[in-house]
Formats: C-alpha cells, sequence, structure tokens
C-alpha cells in the first residue's frame, strides 16, 4: 500500500466534494487527523487487511397492519412444529371428537347436562381429558404468540438502544422462549425466522452512522425538550384560530437542484451525473414560505438571491421577473440576514395579518431580537413569538419535517426535466429562479395540498389528528406521465397535472408560457 496515493485520492474526494473555507485548525480536527494517520500507517505497513461493512436488522417503516397481521407466522406454521388446531381432535372408542365440539362440552359445569346434550361423552373422564387436551393445544398458540411477540419486544428494545440484532440472535430468542414454555418441538426455522421478518418489516441493514453513549442520551434528552415546549405551547395557542398560528422558516436552494438517486448498472465502481458547474451544486439562495396550523400555505413567498454586493443593479432590478406570490430581496451570501427579517416582517406577515397571531420560530440568531416584532407589529396585530430551543428543530418545527421535503423534490423535477431532455433553458438564470418557485409556490397552494401542510404539524405534536387523504407532491403532480399535454395541437408528453385544474402540461407550456392560478387565490382569499 502507497499511503501517497491513498492521500491523493483522498484529497481529490474531498476537492470535489467540499468547498474549500479558511478557518482556524481546531483541536478535534487535529485529533481526527491523527486518528486518520495511525490508520493509513497500519494500512501501508500490513498489505493483509479487510475492509468490512457493519450490518443490522432494522424496520424498513412503521406500519400499522402489523395487528392485521400479526397471526400470520402461527398460521403459517414451522415444519418442524404442528400447531394447526382446525384438524386437530382427540380420539374416544374409535371415534374422532373435533376441538369445537370438546369446547362446547366442557362449558356445561354438569356432567347430566353433558349427557343429555352429548352422548358420545360416557364418563366424567372425558370432561377431564378435554380439557387437559383443549389447554394444551390453546397454549401451544397462546405460547407461539408469546414467543413471537418477546422476541419483538426484544428486537424493539435493541433498536431503540441503537444494539445491533441479526438472525442468529433472533433465532437464539425464539428458542430460549420457546424452552421457558416447554415448546419442546420448536426449532425456530429458518423459514419461520424469513416470515417473522416480513410480519414485522425486519431486514437487514447496513449500519451508516455510530453513536456513543453519552451523544444517544443526550438525544434522549433533546427529545424531552421537545415534548415539553409542544406542550407548553399548546397551551397558548389553544386561544388563538388556526389560522393565525404560524411557522416559518429558510431553507437553502442550489442553483442546480438533482436527485441523487438513478438508474445505473450493477457492479459499477462510480455513479456520476452531469451538471453545468460544481459552484451551482452548493446552497446558492435562500426560500422562505410560511405556513400556518390551519394546513394553509400562506401567499406570499420570500426569496433571497445571491447578488454580488448584496444589491440589484438599477437595470437588473428593472428586467426582474414579477411574480405577484413572490417577494424577492437578495444578499451577498443568498442567505438571509437581520435586515431581510425585518423586511419579511413587513412585506410578507405585517400586510396580510390583521390581528393577533402566534409565530413559531426556530432559534437562528437572526430572529431572536424581540424588538423587531415588538416595533413592526403595532397594537392592532400584536405578534406573539414562540421560539423553538436549539437542538429541537428538526423535531418539532413543521416545515422541517415535510414540507421541506416536498418543495425540494417538486424543484428537482424541474432540473431532471431539463437535463434529461435537453432543454434550452437556463434554470439558474434568476428570472427563470423567480419563475420556478412562483409556480411551485402557486401548486402548493392549492387545497390539494391542505393535508400535507397539516401533516407537518401533526408529526410535531402541535395537532392530534391525523389528516386523512394526504397526497405527496409526486402523487398529485408527477402520477400522469403517460398523458400528453392537454393543450390543442401539442402531442409533447406532459411534464406535470396541475393541482388546480387537473389538466396535464407539457414543460413548454407549464413553466415557460408560466401556467399559474392566480384568480382561483383571490377567490379563496375572499372568502
Amino acid at each position: 500500500m502507497n499511503p501517497y496515493n491513498i492521500l491523493n485520492i483522498l484529497t481529490k474526494e474531498v476537492r470535489n466534494k467540499y468547498e474549500y473555507k479558511f478557518s482556524q485548525t481546531t483541536k478535534s480536527e487535529k485529533e481526527f487527523a491523527n486518528k486518520l494517520f495511525e490508520i493509513l500507517a497500519e494500512v501501508s505497513e500490513n498489505n493483509n487487511f479487510d475492509i468490512s461493512e457493519n450490518e443490522t436488522l432494522d424496520i424498513v417503516e412503521s406500519d400499522d397492519y402489523l395487528d392485521q397481521n400479526i397471526d400470520q407466522i402461527i398460521c403459517d406454521n414451522d415444519p418442524d412444529f404442528d400447531i394447526n388446531e382446525e384438524n386437530s381432535g382427540f380420539l374416544i372408542e374409535n371415534k374422532f371428537i373435533e376441538l369445537e365440539k370438546m369446547k362446547k362440552v366442557i362449558k356445561n359445569h354438569k356432567f347430566s347436562s353433558v349427557q343429555k346434550n352429548f352422548r358420545f361423552v360416557k364418563h366424567p373422564i372425558y370432561i377431564t381429558r378435554f380439557k387437559e387436551y383443549i389447554d394444551k393445544m390453546g397454549t401451544n398458540r397462546e405460547k407461539l404468540f408469546k414467543v413471537q411477540t418477546q422476541t419483538y419486544d426484544m428486537f424493539k428494545n435493541a433498536r431503540i438502544n441503537l444494539l445491533p440484532v441479526h438472525d442468529i440472535d433472533i433465532k437464539r430468542r425464539f428458542l430460549k422462549i420457546a424452552k421457558t414454555l416447554n415448546l419442546n418441538n420448536f426449532k425456530a426455522s429458518n423459514s419461520w425466522i424469513n416470515k417473522f421478518k416480513i410480519t414485522y418489516r425486519i431486514r437487514s441493514r447496513k449500519v451508516t452512522k455510530f453513536e456513543t453513549r453519552s451523544s444517544f442520551e443526550n438525544e434522549e434528552a433533546l427529545k424531552q425538550k421537545a415534548k415539553d415546549f409542544v406542550r407548553n405551547s399548546l397551551e397558548i395557542i389553544k386561544d388563538y384560530p388556526e389560522d393565525h398560528v404560524f411557522n416559518t422558516d429558510q431553507s437553502g436552494f442550489n442553483y442546480e437542484m438533482h436527485s441523487n438517486r438513478t438508474l445505473s448498472y450493477i457492479g459499477e465502481s462510480n455513479t456520476s451525473l452531469l451538471i453545468k458547474s460544481r459552484y451551482a451544486t452548493s446552497p446558492s439562495y435562500t426560500v422562505q414560505p410560511t405556513i400556518s396550523l390551519d394546513g394553509e400555505l400562506h401567499p406570499i413567498l420570500y426569496l433571497c438571491l445571491k447578488e454580488k454586493n448584496g444589491t440589484f443593479g438599477p437595470i437588473v432590478y428593472q428586467n426582474l421577473f414579477k411574480a405577484p406570490n413572490v417577494i424577492v430581496t437578495c444578499s451577498s451570501s443568498g442567505k438571509l440576514h437581520k435586515q431581510h427579517v425585518i423586511k419579511y416582517c413587513n412585506d410578507v406577515l405585517k400586510n396580510n395579518i390583521s390581528s393577533d397571531f402566534v409565530l413559531l420560530l426556530d432559534s437562528w440568531c437572526g430572529r431572536t431580537d424581540e424588538k423587531i416584532y415588538t416595533e413592526t407589529f403595532s397594537n392592532e396585530n400584536k405578534c406573539l413569538k414562540l421560539q423553538i430551543p436549539g437542538g429541537v428543530t428538526k423535531y418539532i418545527q413543521p416545515l422541517d419535517r415535510v414540507v421541506f421535503l416536498q418543495y425540494k423534490y417538486f424543484i428537482k423535477c424541474f432540473y431532471n426535466r431539463a437535463i434529461l431532455d435537453s432543454i434550452g433553458i437556463d434554470l439558474n438564470d434568476r428570472n427563470n429562479v423567480i419563475k420556478m418557485h412562483s409556480l411551485v409556490h402557486n401548486q402548493l397552494y392549492s387545497e390539494k395540498f391542505k393535508p400535507m401542510f397539516k401533516l407537518s404539524w401533526y408529526e410535531c405534536g402541535y395537532i392530534s389528528e391525523e389528516p386523512l387523504n394526504y397526497k405527496s407532491v409526486r402523487d398529485i403532480c408527477f402520477s400522469k406521465i403517460e398523458e400528453i399535454c392537454c393543450v390543442n395541437n401539442c402531442n409533447l408528453l406532459s411534464f406535470i397535472c396541475c393541482s388546480w385544474c387537473d389538466n396535464n402540461f407539457c414543460f413548454e407550456h407549464f413553466f415557460v408560457r408560466y401556467h399559474v392560478h392566480f384568480d382561483d387565490i383571490l377567490d379563496l382569499m375572499s372568502e
């Protein structure tokens, strides 16, 4: 092993993935670098080494169907263990007595009534034998159910505590519990284990992150902190109408946004995607939407572009694309600063809210100054600011839970279609960026996306009732790709299905022609 070759490859990978930023070297960085050097030295001195990938069993996804299929693994028997009760029974004087009949027999308390109703029972000892047989058969099914549920409890507890679990651990726990329950013929075959994993949606997963005990315990403390904040917030917001409880947050967007997955060939060592520039794939501008507790998207989107010197030149400003649902500002970094927060409060909130309201915010330093809100909002529309504690935003900020993921998926659909179909449109152009976000925001303002916004509040714990009929951006807008554009004499395949009119449009007639429904929005706002 040549350490210089390894170092050269590592340097190239770092340069390709990360933009260079100057900073003073920290103590933790020095320690980590020393550790990497020790590994590099050990590898270069010893050519015999293995690169191993750690895996563990994990739940693929949590589903509510478990209760419906919990009995499947019991009914689909282990080949080495028979509990089929449908054909089970008891042989008396060469006469087969079915299990159901035996159950009816033992319900009678007096032997005289048993003889009257069941003539094949000629002696009280039969009843005793029936009870023993039923207890054994019934217990077997119950015991197997215990084996299954207790094993799953073990698995669930292990994964909650970030412990590794493998098939052999499942089998060992099966056998251990079965032994304590006197299920001596139970072998825990591979088919049984496979059915168990299918029933509980368990599969082997590669370990992608290692955590220390201290960081894990700190995570639990943060979750409790988040629950406490939500509980206290609910006591406050219950006195406000749902359409006057807002959450707003900023999210960085790239001038090129593509999916990080693609179909490609099995076994290829590197899977690459073509982009216009590496600069365009780093966060370049900021989008700030606002949603309310009743599941509505605020009619105005706040957009901060990246401009040299942090200002629009007079000619650039004059030629900016005018979108009625987007307020555009800029900064030298494309990120928001305190003055942008003030502009947001004045141009987005103040002009669209006429009474007292609650504003749920994260702990970003640009938003923490109380003066911004007390000086901007008068006595007629006071703003009660609820600041989410640091470190728990990912748990209890609605926009972070659902909305931004769906929003960015929408934007990626534009870039993917433009580059794959070689459409001659520069989506990095500032006017096309404004236009694209205006279209996306207009689509998301449709009533069809209301359950999606309510779901974001529900998952954070601010509402107790799970919204029905939730559909994603893909379900509503990008599921009818086989359709033809609805515009006369256009035979191009559909790019999108409009969430307002349910018509299908190609890229040209949706993006270039700017297909929006602002009249429908005005009608909704006037209701």
